[in-house]
């Protein structure tokens, strides 16, 4: 087993992509499938199901994906950067409870906003390198996996299907976060939003892992750790990897993927269940920042929700009926007015002030 990977390891890295090769790859692909599955009844870490996706896609498919994954890398370095600043916060914070000093309290403050500003910035970009990367691996899988329904069995097409759709609901899903990201002006928001288009994605390329499994013979085992990796992406449960596989670690209810998160004295405020806010604005089409501007100039974070086809932009965040009555009058906003949202989902205003 080790001398097959390995020469498929050396037909991978020097690109022998000429017709022989092509043969030997598809022997070796095939026995190295059977033997895997074969041996002690392992599943297939993500690393291993990758590698033996990539080595049966076609050259233009694997020269494609080489790039993806150097875009996956650009991403994890900058994560990395993120990583340090935050660890220079959290250095920052032991540092500013020493300080009695008021002014120079101040001027730490000051620095500590700049570098956890920056620290966003760079987690906001790995996001959209990662996000770039998943819709085109996405695609160079969906394309590659119509090749294997010729010989599929009419079961094995069914299950494939009912497969694929839910890989594309994840990635539709993950896209309307996307495009409410790009006209949403608050960083923490924007990396928010990212961020779950980002576990979306994540779990529509394991839907696509499934269907591989159906057509690739891969072991009992192996499917059962995709259903596990897809339930703990949906919901944000760690699970316990192997040495072979990714990092997952989770970080104020929200999971990376291959980061080490050192910022672990944050705690965010907990918003409560039922809030009230000024709605200023609603369309068919994402509104761009600079019009929202024009509508809301006061500052601070404007919220976007999707509901019914519509992008519905809000301001404020109050507990109460009448503080965001108040907040409305002032703003000097024509035609806003207030609504109420529990969980994040919009509710009856009647209802939200009875609770």
């Amino acid at each position: 087993m080790h001398t097959i990977n390995k020469i498929l390891e050396q037909i991978y890295f020097k690109n022998f992509m000429n017709k022989t090769s092509r043969i030997i790859i598809a022997a070796l692909f095939i026995l190295s499938i059977n033997t895997i599955n074969a041996q002690n009844n392992k599943y297939l870490s993500e690393l291993d199901r990758e590698k033996i996706i990539f080595n049966q896609l076609d050259e233009k498919s694997q020269n494609l994906m080489k790039k993806l994954y150097d875009d996956e890398k650009k991403a994890d370095k900058l994560m990395e950067i993120a990583d340090k600043y935050y660890k220079q916060l959290s250095e920052y914070r032991t540092q500013v409870m020493e300080i009695k000093n008021q002014k120079k309290r101040n001027k730490l403050y000051k620095k500590m906003e700049k570098v956890e500003n920056a620290a966003l910035q760079s987690r906001i970009e790995a996001l959209d390198n990662y996000h770039n990367a998943a819709v085109r691996k996405y695609q160079v899988y969906k394309k590659d996996l119509q090749k294997f329904y010729k010989n599929a069995s009419a079961s094995e097409k069914d299950s494939a299907k009912n497969l694929e759709q839910s890989a594309f609901d994840a990635f539709d899903q993950a896209d309307v976060k996307v495009q409410i990201a790009y006209h949403t002006v608050d960083h923490s928001e924007v990396y928010n939003i990212y961020t779950q288009a980002y576990i979306l994605e994540q779990t529509g390329l394991l839907y696509q892992h499934k269907i591989y499994s159906i057509f690739l013979k891969w072991n009992k085992e192996t499917k059962q750790h995709i259903d596990k990796e897809i339930k703990s992406l949906k919901n944000n449960i760690p699970l316990n990897f192997n040495s072979a596989d990714s990092i997952i670690v989770v970080k104020d209810s929200i999971i990376y993927k291959k980061v080490v998160v050192h910022d672990t004295i944050v705690v965010k405020e907990k918003s409560p269940d039922i809030v009230f806010r000024v709605q200023i604005a609603a369309s068919k089409r994402p509104i761009p920042p600079a019009q929202l501007q024009k509508i809301y100039s006061a500052g601070g974070t404007i919220y976007t929700n999707v509901e019914d086809g519509w992008y519905k932009y809000s301001v404020g965040m109050f507990d109460n009926y009448h503080d965001a009555k108040k907040f409305k009058i002032n703003i000097g906003v024509k035609d806003a007015f207030v609504v109420a949202y529990k969980n994040n989902h919009r509710i009856n205003i009647v209802e939200a002030m009875k609770q």
